[in-house]
């Protein structure tokens, strides 16, 4: 098992019907490590399945996200 990895070198074509682009690639091996990924997945699972977290002070996101929600009670 592994990833094949492709990294752009160039692009070619006229317009939308030719474009294409060149490539090198390379395998890298990986070695299968089922233990850390199963707890991985659970990680991401978890995260996806628990509680949301109060919103940061410092998160302008979150601000944005408190802001619009008081707008919907309007």
């Amino acid at each position: 098992m592994g990833l094949l990895v492709w990294n752009p070198v160039s692009a070619i074509g006229e317009d939308k019907h030719s474009y294409g682009f060149s490539v090198t690639q390379k395998y890298l091996a990986v070695e299968r490590d089922v233990p850390n990924f199963l707890a991985t997945i659970e990680g991401f699972i978890n995260v996806l399945e628990g509680e949301i977290p109060e919103p940061g002070s410092e998160c302008p996101t979150c601000a944005y996200l408190v802001s619009r929600h008081a707008l919907d009670g309007l």
